[in-house]
């Protein structure tokens, strides 16, 4: 009996390795549409369980098709102990002919893929050479800076607008769309002129900055371009292609919820002495930046105060700043400190769990945990202290509030913003570098 046992555990043993072997070499080639016209340009998405540098071999679709640039990711997955990683290549494809078109399967080492059958209709019209505009005179293409992102971690997506004639006034610029998350628009249109392919052409650029909140692979419907009736371009509105990225669930919990998804995070903390009336007093600002991360998923409260009784909380404020490398959002808390008498008291920490969403990285951002020693000059007289409950206390409060603002806070935020605008714009400005302008002209 126990023979025959070992017997079927060593033949389902086999049978679950041979089909988890089968599974992990499975190679899956998808397209974004089945059906399209010469004009489209559809988007073939190649995945293959494992690490791969090459794609498999494309050759097979050059008969028919024609490729744009091949853009490569590799997702990793951590489940039960075990890395597993998945290849995915994505590649802009339009079609050479119309009617009834197999693209054909691809290998990858021994694995073969399954043929998709596809619909190509002709293009539009074109306007006549005579014509006094031709639709190449006008071509939009749109950027991500990504194909993979985390849960509500920025995504930016740059526009760029190729035209020969200047754009009408009441020209609509349409933003991105998605149908879970924000969309941010960065800057207004900007317009230069550019020698692209070697011909002179305007270059109208603008961006977005996009905040997807739902998990898994979702389509972002391209911006547009909507034209008035008569303009000289022929056409009342131009789509840029709809993209495709990759949403990462948040990673790692805290008590406190999520790490923040950001790709810089500085906390700067301020102690001064203004004075209010005819007494000094001693305030606390605290002020929390973070790249890449809109206000809403600010953390509720930068320090927990609740144990220390000379703390009072002045004020909290939240803004978000825009610039052409994305949104930046700033929390700034102001503590009163209101001590009964002089001596030595706790000055509690601050700390920020965050996740590095440009090297892919737990981070932690902090303040130490320490004491102060208060003189007896901020002790607070009896009939000058603050009383939260009474409408003095509160005039004295808003009164704090505003001083700081004009003076401690503004100068700290802005100092603060200022270094981080700057930080960032060298970081994005070195990823551009490289980056070259090209014009696809249509069939």
């Amino acid at each position: 009996m126990n023979t025959k046992l070992k017997q079927a555990f060593i033949t389902v043993f086999f049978i679950c390795c041979f089909f988890s072997a089968s599974a992990a070499a499975e190679l899956q080639v998808n397209i974004d549409r089945q059906s399209l016209t010469l004009d489209d340009r559809a988007l073939l998405t190649i995945e293959a369980n494992g690490d791969f540098q090459l794609p498999p071999d494309l050759s097979p679709l050059q008969q028919d098709f024609r490729l744009g640039a091949i853009q490569r990711s590799l997702v990793t997955t951590h489940t039960a102990g075990q890395r597993q990683s998945r290849t995915r290549w994505q590649i802009p494809i339009s079609a050479k002919t119309t009617g009834s078109v197999i693209l054909p399967p691809l290998r990858l080492q021994n694995f073969t893929s399954e043929p998709i059958q596809l619909s190509i209709a002709p293009g539009r019209e074109r306007a006549p050479i005579s014509s006094t505009a031709q639709f190449n005179d006008l071509v939009i293409e749109a950027r991500l800076d990504r194909l993979i992102v985390y849960k509500n971690a920025q995504l930016i997506m740059d526009v760029t607008l190729f035209h020969r004639q200047p754009l009408p006034d009441d020209t609509e610029f349409v933003p991105p769309y998605i149908e879970s998350g924000r969309v941010i628009r960065l800057q207004a249109p900007s317009t230069r002129t550019a020698e692209v392919n070697r011909e002179p052409y305007l270059v109208t650029e603008f961006s977005f900055a996009l905040f997807p909140n739902e998990e898994g692979y979702i389509r972002i419907e391209g911006p547009a371009l909507r034209l008035p009736e008569g303009n000289r371009f022929l056409l009342d509105e131009l789509l840029a292609d709809d993209l495709e990225v990759e949403v990462l669930p948040q990673v790692h919990d805290t008590h406190d919820g999520h790490w923040l998804p950001s790709e810089n995070v500085f906390l700067s903390d301020t102690l001064g002495s203004l004075p209010l009336g005819e007494e000094p007093r001693l305030l606390r600002s605290l002020t929390l930046t973070a790249v890449g991360l809109t206000s809403d998923h600010l953390p509720d409260t930068l320090l927990l105060a609740d144990p220390y009784p000379h703390y009072t909380l002045v004020g909290r404020e939240s803004n978000e700043h825009l610039s052409s490398q994305g949104v930046t959002s700033v929390l700034q808390e102001l503590w009163l400190l209101t001590p009964e008498q002089e001596g030595t008291y706790p000055h509690p920490g601050a700390e920020i769990h965050w996740w590095d969403t440009l090297s892919d990285q737990a981070r932690i951002t902090s303040r130490p945990h320490g004491e102060i020693t208060i003189g007896s000059e901020f002790v607070t007289s009896t009939g000058s202290n603050v009383d939260t409950s009474t409408s003095s206390g509160k005039t004295n409060i808003e009164e704090d509030r505003d001083f700081n603002s004009q003076r401690l806070g503004l100068i700290t935020a802005t100092l603060m913003l200022l270094s981080v605008l700057a930080y960032t714009l060298y970081q994005r400005w070195s990823q551009h570098l490289n980056r070259r302008i090209t014009l696809k002209r249509p069939v």
